[in-house]
């Protein structure tokens, strides 16, 4: 149990393990605290700690974490907490820590933002993970070789970290030495430290690597070398198989060796900074790399593709950033930062577009907003596009368009009785959608009679007159051009299913209404049910089913089904009584739902 105050400490003494105070004055150590018996963890942050209570060494205590206070010395009797793993004394006021003061099987020890000038590591044989950042450290000593320390923290402390590179540490996994001025790394890197996994000796001075720095990278997860004064880096990669992530940022380097590109496991490469004026083309088809960070270099050339996995790039500040062509012919998956705005659509000028506009009869208004639509895709904005939307996009015949949509119902797999939706533009004379399409490796379906399970918009199949007037004039105006005449039933629906489905839907039951939807996408819609379920559909009388419908229509229902389903609800201006005549509800059907 962990607590977050005394009070509701106290009111169960034997089952807090965990206490966290915050912002409390704590001036003296309160005597309630100590009741606690089973106390494993104590963390006591920015409460006005002074000193530390000998009663301490009666708790079991596993964890002891004191950041933010005003400590000045450790007491010697904290070497008899033998329970004690982890200690915690960020930005206190500690100015030196003999070895007699700390816990001899202490594992971590966090003393961060203090005034220490050395601390002993003589009888810290148990000790794996030490944060020493912004202390001054000028008398820091390491032992020549440390057989159990993994990770070590460093930040400006130029003297202590000149003299950690002097030791051997044979189990280090984390290095992390930043803001040190550290101008050069031993030349036996690899015998110093053979199994690192994470590499931070960012904001230095190096001004060159050992040529076996890279050798001992067989474990290396990731590197950072960042704002450094480096003008070159190893050759040799090959030993680096597990490196994930590189920052080379901030430096001088002008060119990249090829074997960065042959890093199995890299996805983050970071280069920003660097007077960089090209890099190995094979990073283009690195399987895995993620990020690319190449702002503030010198680029004026970038390969386009294939990229098979890159998700962002950022190009901010560079030359090729102004580059249109190399803009338009990246991926359209990538997203770029500090790319050049590219407001005119590619390969269509304003003359081009008035004159196709005017060919298709636009008016003033609907031409502004779909010249507003091809520059937003140009310059990679999502928008929101409707059905219309497209066909009048594609009417522009704009190269860097979709060169064939297909819509299929929710669930993106074609069940085996579906309709399938095609919205095409084989109607224009120009350029027919086939010969686009055949280009482009897709089948178009060009008779209805060879596929009567399908629904095709947009081509010249159907006969527009041959449907209602009521739907022919919606059908016009919404500008879907023509549709296909009534197809039959998608399914042989069984005897009884329809007045089945009608009972279990009006018997107000969840339970009951899901199997009549289940009932629904087995058997189908039978036909004289239609009616009905559109009325439940237009009021939202049953939410499920509602979300169910389109795809309901699209796999079972008629193809004049598809205008009513897609008229919007604010059109349907009719009395429900006449619309309940006009899709034939029976009464007692309508009387039901007409309560709801």
């Amino acid at each position: 149990m962990i607590a977050y105050n005394l009070e509701d400490a106290l009111a169960a003494p034997d089952q807090v393990q965990s206490l966290v105070l915050y912002r409390r004055s704590l001036t003296t150590w309160p005597d309630a605290l100590f009741q606690l018996k089973r106390l494993t963890h104590l963390e006591l942050d920015q409460c006005a700690v002074t000193q530390l209570d000998e009663r301490l060494k009666l708790l079991p205590l596993h964890t002891l974490k004191l950041p933010r206070n005003t400590i000045t010395a450790l007491p010697q009797w904290m070497q008899e907490m033998q329970t004690l793993q982890h200690l915690d004394l960020t930005q206190n006021s500690l100015t030196s820590i003999p070895a007699d003061r700390i816990p001899l099987h202490l594992t971590h020890c966090n003393l961060a933002r203090n005034r220490l000038v050395q601390f002993s590591l003589d009888g810290l044989d148990a000790l794996k993970y030490l944060d020493l950042r912004r202390n001054p450290l000028s008398r820091m000593k390491w032992p020549a070789d440390h057989h159990r320390l993994r990770g070590i923290y460093l930040e400006g402390s130029p003297a202590a970290a000149e003299r950690f590179f002097e030791g051997r540490f044979s189990q280090l996994q984390t290095l992390h030495i930043i803001r040190s001025k550290v101008q050069s790394l031993p030349t036996e890197w690899a015998d110093r430290f053979p199994v690192l996994q994470h590499i931070d000796l960012s904001n230095n001075w190096l001004l060159r690597l050992p040529e076996s720095f890279s050798v001992s990278g067989q474990h290396w997860l990731q590197l950072n070398l960042a704002k450094n004064r480096i003008e070159e880096i190893p050759q040799d990669w090959t030993s680096c198989h597990h490196l994930r992530q590189i920052d080379l940022s901030g430096n001088q380097l002008t060119v990249l060796p090829e074997g960065l590109s042959a890093l199995p496991q890299l996805t983050r490469l970071h280069l920003n900074g660097n007077p960089l004026k090209f890099i190995p083309d094979d990073l283009a088809n690195h399987p895995r790399l993620q990020v690319l960070d190449l702002k503030k270099t010198s680029l004026t050339h970038l390969a386009t593709e294939p990229w098979p996995a890159l998700e962002k790039l950022s190009i901010l500040d560079t030359p090729v950033a102004q580059s249109e062509e190399f803009l338009r012919s990246l991926p359209s998956r990538i997203k770029v930062i500090g790319k050049k705005r590219i407001d005119t659509p590619a390969n269509l000028s304003l003359s081009v577009f008035r004159q196709k506009a005017g060919k298709a009869g636009w008016t003033p208004a609907h031409q502004a907003r779909i010249w507003k639509l091809a520059e937003g895709i140009a310059s990679g904005r999502r928008e929101k596009l409707t059905i219309q939307d497209h066909l009048d996009l594609w009417t522009l015949g704009l190269p860097d368009y979709p060169e064939a949509m297909v819509r299929l119902s929710p669930g993106r797999k074609l069940p085996a009785r579906g309709r399938l939706l095609v919205f095409g533009r084989s109607w224009l004379p120009a350029q027919p959608l086939a010969q686009r399409a055949k280009g482009s490796g897709i089948t178009l379906v060009h008779s209805a009679k060879d596929y009567p399970n399908m629904i095709l918009l947009g081509s010249p199949q159907g006969d527009p007159d041959s449907l209602h007037a009521g739907r022919q004039s919606w059908w016009a105006a919404a500008g879907l051009m023509e549709v296909l005449p009534p197809l039959g039933p998608a399914a042989c629906v069984p005897d009884g299913m329809a007045q089945k489905i009608s009972q279990l839907l009006r018997s107000g039951m969840p339970i009951y209404q899901a199997i009549a939807r289940q009932d629904l996408h087995d058997h189908g819609i039978p036909r004289s049910l239609y009616g009905e379920l559109l009325l439940i559909i237009r009021n939202g009388l049953i939410p499920q089913l509602q979300k169910e419908w389109p795809g309901l229509i699209v796999r079972n229902g008629l193809g004049e089904w598809v205008v009513d389903c897609l008229i919007p609800k604010k059109e349907l201006k009719v009395d429900v009584r006449e619309l309940a005549h006009k899709w034939d509800i029976p009464t007692d059907a309508l009387a039901f739902w007409i309560k709801k």
